[in-house]
């Protein structure tokens, strides 16, 4: 870890310039457009799409998602850029962590380069393109990956060259993934490999944060391999059916979110890797146990 103070003179004017807008209902948009992008939001919304839309489409989005977090956040960790406003004093932070973090504490945001939030959101949109191939998903997918770019360096919280790296970061996984889903017929390999390679890692990079994104991987990866083994339920898309499925699932996840935190809060390594993980695998393997229930009973 490098811990790089690095910059290039352009990219803080660029954030000068930008902060310039930063005010009102601008600041606010961009404050709500941060927000979310947050890790439960992107995982809820692929598991709708898995519960109640298209199954394969929803597999593809949650590995992306899980993928890119622990590939970025390695990134992350080995290159230790900080946030531009722990190193110019005329960029302000203007999306703190907490009310009560101190803005300069990397451990509160984690490292600059590349952005988290860039990359999730680039690399589902990217991920929607390949898989439905539609001319608007693309158009919306580019702008919405550049107003959440726009939003993280407007913020003061990331480089333009964080956003760069981190859209050339999303979309590289997006085509691994989209061609290995394509190409490897036996998903038990493709799963089992994956979770191989996220395994070995660990002996690797070793910090918290890591732990937490690949915990996510993996555990949502064991939840694939029951449901498909002993489930392999199928979208039914009646609007009734759909949106219970869909309101159980939500209540499911913030309550798992929940009790992981009260239950293993004091055991700091394990709460760290299934922080997120045990609410994939339950939400993902095991809660579509309970669809032909749901089905039967609507």
């Amino acid at each position: 870890m490098y811990n790089l103070l690095f910059s290039y003179s352009w990219e803080v004017s660029f954030i000068v310039f930008l902060q310039t807008f930063m005010k009102g209902f601008v600041l606010s948009f961009f404050k709500f457009l941060s927000d979310f992008a947050t890790a439960n939001i992107l995982i809820l919304i692929c598991a709708i799409v898995y519960w109640a839309y298209d199954k394969e489409l929803g597999k593809l989005l949650i590995i992306n998602l899980t993928s890119t977090s622990a590939v970025n956040t390695c990134i992350k960790g080995f290159v230790g850029r900080m946030r531009p406003y722990a190193t110019h004093t005329q960029i302000k932070c203007l999306h703190p962590p907490a009310p009560d973090v101190s803005i300069n504490d990397p451990t509160a945001r984690g490292f600059s380069f590349p952005s988290g939030d860039a990359s999730a959101i680039t690399g589902l949109c990217s991920q929607l393109v390949l898989y439905i191939k539609n001319k608007y998903i693309l158009i919306g997918g580019i702008l919405i990956s550049l107003l959440v770019g726009i939003g993280r360096i407007g913020l003061g919280v990331h480089y333009p060259t964080d956003v760069i790296g981190a859209y050339v970061e999303a979309i590289i996984i997006a085509v691994i993934l989209y061609y290995l889903f394509k190409k490897v017929e036996n998903r038990m390999i493709l799963y089992g490999g994956l979770i191989i390679i996220a395994f070995l890692s660990m002996i690797f990079v070793k910090n918290s944060s890591y732990l937490s994104a690949v915990g996510g991987l993996i555990c949502v990866l064991c939840g694939f391999i029951i449901e498909e083994r002993y489930i392999n339920f199928e979208n039914n898309r009646t609007l009734i059916n759909s949106i219970v499925k869909i309101i159980i699932g939500i209540i499911l996840f913030f309550l798992i979110i929940s009790l992981t935190k009260i239950l293993l809060g004091n055991f700091e390594i394990i709460y760290k890797f299934f922080k997120v993980g045990l609410a994939n695998f339950i939400i993902f393997g095991l809660y579509p146990f309970l669809f032909k229930i749901i089905d039967n009973k609507i």
